[in-house]
């Protein structure tokens, strides 16, 4: 490791640590956002060495952390969050598991439904049968298709697909309140359906999207109960998280060698491949940010280019960024979300906008202790846009910010049982 990271790694986790004493838990966006970004940067440099990554974008990333510990703790100024007796819970998530179970039934078998539906649309477009060699040949013909902008789904598709990551933020909620192992299947259904839409369209970014929606309804269900909040994890969910990481490095082999359609693989080059995908959004951006000389603010249509363009303001293209080299003829067009934030606000406009989410953030977090229901969305959106941000904004998918609205508002159609 470059001594030279070393100053900058440390103040990183010290500002974790730091901000984890003073908040007492993991789960506060103060220490939540640090932390996991003491792991998305020190992994890549680890793994990856080859790659160049200039320190300043590794002190960038430092300086953007602290700005959101800082915006933490203008919110919580003096307050110990676990011995203040106004932070009880006034109302329990469990009081929504019947509503949780029962929208991930929902929705799981809407998007299920989707899946049927796309097997068949695709089959007769390209007039194969239902043969497993025909099967196996489907997800190249959809990725060829895709990949050329030929491919338009028909809206009632379309319909029954949008229902899959509603079912994987319910999902995520419902599992932290899981009492029963049907209750577990049940909830774990979601990810194997995205599994399945993934498989077939050979993207990792369905299936992705789907994962991180669900851990982050889980996270936010963890901090509405209150559940063992200064552990960032418990038995299950450690479990969890390592199985699906091992399953997820599987199914990243399995989709590139479908979307060749069984061709050979080199050894060599599917591990390049695997390395660039999973670590090269740290020299990306790090190279990115040490490059660039003058920025053209574009005041939030970066980060929120989804809302942006479906309002018809910007013309959103697949591919959002240009590709760049970053280690011989290795290039990725991956960048993590903060380019967004940089390239909307300027560098040190990012440090204010840090400053912003960490207070908003830390706000949702103490209403969502309370047990307002509602603050739940904010905070969901901070967990989701963390766990997402090494690769990009995840305010660049509407379908996510609509699963949100989706999900929690259903709980405002329950009424609440009325208090004794």
């Amino acid at each position: 490791m470059n001594s030279a990271f070393i100053l900058p790694l440390m103040l990183l986790l010290i500002t974790a640590l730091t901000l984890r004493t003073i908040h007492k838990s993991w789960f506060s966006p103060g220490a939540f956002f640090p932390l996991l970004w003491f792991f998305f940067t020190i992994i890549p440099i680890i793994f990856a060495i080859e790659y160049p990554t200039p320190v300043f974008g590794i002190w960038v990333i430092t300086a953007f952390c602290i700005s959101i510990g800082v915006g933490s703790l203008l919110a919580v100024p003096g307050n110990n969050l676990w011995s203040n007796s106004s932070m009880l819970n006034t109302h329990s998530m469990t009081e929504y598991s019947k509503t949780v179970q029962w929208g991930t039934a929902v929705t799981s078998f809407l998007s299920l439904i989707g899946i049927f539906f796309l097997i068949r649309y695709t089959t007769m477009k390209f007039q194969l049968d239902y043969s497993f060699f025909s099967l196996l040949a489907l997800p190249n013909q959809i990725s060829v298709e895709r990949n050329y902008e030929l491919l338009v789904y028909p809206l009632h598709l379309k319909f029954f697909l949008y229902w899959l990551f509603p079912a994987a933020l319910f999902a995520g909620v419902g599992f932290a309140l899981a009492k029963s192992k049907k209750q577990y299947f049940l909830y774990f259904s979601p990810l194997f359906i995205s599994v399945m839409k993934g498989t077939l369209e050979t993207t990792r970014s369905t299936i992705l999207l789907a994962l991180v929606l669900w851990l982050a309804g889980y996270a936010g269900a963890r901090v509405a109960q209150r559940d063992n909040l200064k552990h960032f994890f418990d038995k299950k969910s450690f479990i969890f998280i390592s199985i699906a990481s091992i399953v997820f490095v599987f199914l990243f082999v399995a989709l590139q060698w479908l979307r060749e359609a069984g061709g050979d693989f080199v050894a060599e080059l599917l591990i390049e491949r695997i390395k660039l995908y999973f670590f090269g959004y740290l020299s990306a951006f790090s190279l990115w940010v040490s490059s660039v000389q003058n920025v053209d603010i574009t005041l939030g249509m970066t980060t929120f280019a989804g809302p942006f363009s479906f309002l018809g303001i910007i013309d959103r293209e697949l591919g959002f960024y240009d590709s760049t080299t970053i280690y011989g003829l290795t290039s990725t067009n991956v960048y993590t979300a903060l380019r967004g934030i940089i390239n909307d606000f300027s560098i040190v406009g990012s440090l204010v906008f840090g400053m912003g989410i960490g207070f908003g953030a830390t706000m949702a977090f103490q209403k969502s202790l309370q047990g307002y229901i509602f603050w739940l969305i904010p905070l969901t959106m901070f967990y989701a846009f963390t766990l997402y941000a090494p690769l990009i904004s995840i305010f660049h998918y509407n379908s996510v910010i609509a699963s949100l609205v989706i999900v929690f508002s259903t709980f405002f159609l329950i009424p609440r049982p009325a208090a004794e």
